[in-house]
């Protein structure tokens, strides 16, 4: 829902990145989480995660899969990712969960209603 309301504004190369985004927080939470009942401690995993993956472009990571970089646990600093990919991660994720909690979707607000 978020990708086909947000992802028309997107640029291809956009999209992609955006995808590779997501697929780093679907992975770390599991894709049928809800989004109701992610918490502080949740976005904390995934930023972690995505604080110690691999540049994709080096090799042998180009060709794994979101999971196997996330399992790597050897990979030397130099070969992380760098701050400017870690913010296009937490800006996507601020996004997202703005959109769902928030805005359109008054799920956190509807919620508070309901307390």
């Amino acid at each position: 829902m978020y990708k086909y309301e947000n992802g028309r504004n997107w640029t291809k190369s956009i999209l992609m990145a955006n995808d590779r985004y997501i697929a780093v927080l679907l992975t770390v939470l599991g894709g049928e989480t809800d989004v109701t009942v992610i918490t502080k401690q949740d976005i904390k995993l995934v930023m972690e995660a995505v604080e110690n993956l691999p540049k994709r472009v080096v090799q042998p990571y180009r060709s794994m899969t979101i999971q196997q970089l996330i399992e790597c646990d050897d990979v030397p600093p130099d070969q992380l990712v760098g701050v400017e990919a870690i913010h296009k991660h937490l800006k996507l994720y601020k996004s997202l969960f703005k959109t769902f909690l928030t805005e359109s979707k008054d799920i956190y607000l509807s919620r508070q209603l309901m307390a």
